[in-house]
């Protein structure tokens, strides 16, 4: 069994210090970044359909003069 100096010993050599989590931990997103990127996930999806969309209109509007002109 070990002594208490031993277990106070292997504390102390294990023992990580709130600067050195927070320096190794930096790199990872916070809720907060993950938040923005699912925001703007969304905001580039809805760009993107209404993009097709309109453009789909103006195919549509374009075709239909053509058909209207020469008939």
């Amino acid at each position: 069994m070990e002594t208490l100096v031993e277990i106070v010993e292997e504390i102390r050599a294990n023992y990580v210090t709130r600067d050195y989590l927070e320096e190794r931990l930096s790199h990872f997103a916070t809720k907060e970044d993950l938040e923005r990127v699912n925001q703007g996930l969304r905001n580039w999806v809805l760009t993107v359909v209404l993009s097709c969309t309109a453009l789909q209109f103006a195919v549509q509007y374009a075709i239909f003069q053509l058909y209207v002109h020469a008939h």
